[in-house]
């Protein structure tokens, strides 16, 4: 349940968002804020998996489905579709946030958090991760795990097997579950729908054998002949032959979603210190033929890394790992405390896609977040 806040633990509060607010401002970071009600489409469309899940909507008076704001980047996307400024940007961030917990219960929170917009590459990476490290020590943190991941390594995989973009952003999102064999209920019930298409493997030979065109005009041949006379129409026989050949199709994407599964799988032991995982990273790529970039930019980053965070932070990386949103699309992260890696401070990732998706200019992004009341907790232990 969201919480009261009495004098004396609104006044830690509010001096620890001062802090950040002046590391984020020292950086060159300008303040913003957004409604904290907004159309339910705007998340909707790009969260996917648990995230989906634990967003909060409900219908206004007029009948528009809105959402009570889960997050800040969503917003600062939409915000920056629409009012065009130039690239690139640095704006920071400062609110409570709402979701649903895993038990149906609403749970609020603060977050405090950054988005730099038009830079890209390593430079960008670099720049989030070394203020990130600033404000958790900043905000009292003697030490922190930083856990790293690359999405282009399980997105290269998905574009390899020619999986649709709505899985890729739900695979995306539930990565976390899936590599720990944890299969979200709504893939597992869509991975069964396969498997009974599958069963019609005759059928499906034969009109591989006579190509897509050919196929549909059998298919439709045989629906005209057996359809009753006057009571179904063209247009209602060519979209049921249609829908047919797709379900007949579907077992290529059950080959493929399986195959997916079983990689995700194998990414989940690769955890832990940089000079242990790469060789075993390495090698699972060249297996699935993959394309080695992705780990290759993780390498060069904790590289640059050590002399950034200053000794502040201990880098790992956790390949099995996608902080369970959808939007993100190359390197993700997050801190926790060393001995108890539960409480997450805070974490982020870049976002590269998804100001083109929601109406903007193509544009490099990436931020952070960091979640206040988890800061105060740590910094107080």
């Amino acid at each position: 349940m969201p919480r009261d806040w009495l004098p004396a633990d609104f006044r830690r509060r509010r001096a620890l968002e001062d802090r950040l607010v002046a590391v984020f401002e020292a950086a060159g970071y300008a303040g913003i804020d957004v409604p904290i009600v907004e159309p339910a489409d705007l998340y909707l469309r790009k969260f996917g998996g648990q995230a989906l899940a634990r967003t909060v909507v409900f219908v206004d008076g007029s009948g528009r489905q809105l959402s009570v704001r889960p997050e800040f980047t969503a917003s600062v996307v939409r915000l920056l579709t629409e009012r065009s400024p130039a690239l690139p940007l640095r704006w920071y961030y400062l609110g409570p946030v709402v979701r649903l917990g895993p038990d149906g219960r609403v749970t609020e929170f603060h977050q405090a958090g950054v988005e730099l917009i038009g830079i890209s590459g390593p430079d960008g990476d670099a720049e989030v991760l070394g203020l990130l490290g600033r404000a958790l020590a900043e905000a009292g943190i003697r030490g922190f795990e930083l856990k790293l991941n690359h999405l282009g390594i399980i997105q290269g995989l998905l574009a390899k097997l020619g999986l649709s973009e709505p899985l890729t952003t739900f695979f995306i999102a539930g990565l976390e579950e899936i590599a720990a064999g944890n299969l979200p209920p709504e893939l597992q019930r869509y991975l069964d729908e396969l498997a009974e298409a599958d069963e019609s493997d005759g059928l499906r030979e034969v009109l591989a054998a006579v190509g897509p065109d050919g196929a549909r005009r059998l298919v439709l041949s045989v629906l005209e002949n057996i359809a009753a006379p006057g009571r179904t129409g063209r247009r209602d026989l060519e979209a049921i032959a249609d829908r047919l050949i797709r379900r007949l199709n579907l077992s290529d994407e059950l080959t493929a979603l399986r195959t997916a599964t079983d990689f995700a799988r194998q990414l989940n032991p690769l955890r832990g210190p940089v000079h242990e995982v790469f060789p075993e990273a390495e090698q699972l790529l060249a297996d699935f033929g993959l394309d080695p970039g992705p780990l290759t930019r993780l390498r060069e980053l904790t590289t640059r890394l050590g002399g950034i965070l200053a000794g502040r932070g201990e880098v790992v990386l956790d390949l099995g790992f996608s902080r369970g949103l959808g939007y993100y699309s190359g390197l993700v992260f997050e801190a926790a405390l060393p001995g108890d890696p539960e409480v997450r401070l805070g974490g982020g990732g870049r976002y590269d896609g998804l100001i083109a998706e929601l109406g903007g200019p193509p544009a490099p992004a990436i931020g952070f977040r960091l979640t206040v009341e988890n800061l105060l907790s740590a910094a107080g232990s």
